[in-house]
């Protein structure tokens, strides 16, 4: 699950405590499928939010985005919310500026990553965690 970039963005843009309860919300609505066994077990697995410092649209690249989006990402990795964190934003970032898309998985916009972005985030999968019998 990857959730949160845009309301952060848009005006009036989401405070930081909103995107998080609403990570909330949804990952409880998927664990509750995990009761119904006629359906094969869930893993929720919740993504950090990507960069978008120097986004050329909406609000996406302000400082106060930027704030917001490290918030919500501290509390992905700290949390245990979900089943597994998949970490975009360290797949994806500028390591010299860790607001902005590094600029290979930059579709050109500072928001939305490139195809060799997407096949980065890819790779960040533990594939392990998607198979089994637990899955």
């Amino acid at each position: 699950m990857l959730e949160g970039i845009n309301d952060l963005g848009i005006l009036p843009a989401a405070s930081a405590e909103e995107v998080i309860d609403g990570l909330r919300r949804a990952v409880r609505r998927l664990r509750a499928l995990r009761r119904d066994h006629r359906r094969p077990r869930l893993n929720v697995l919740v993504g950090t939010l990507t960069p978008s410092g120097g986004a050329v649209s909406g609000n996406h690249g302000s400082v106060e985005t930027d704030r917001r989006r490290r918030e919500i990402n501290r509390f992905i990795r700290t949390s245990g919310i979900g089943d597994g964190v998949v970490d975009f934003d360290r797949a994806l970032r500028d390591p010299a500026d860790h607001s902005g898309l590094a600029r290979r998985y930059d579709s050109g916009d500072g928001l939305h990553p490139s195809s060799a972005g997407y096949r980065r985030m890819a790779q960040a999968f533990e594939l392990p965690k998607l198979k089994g019998p637990a899955c």
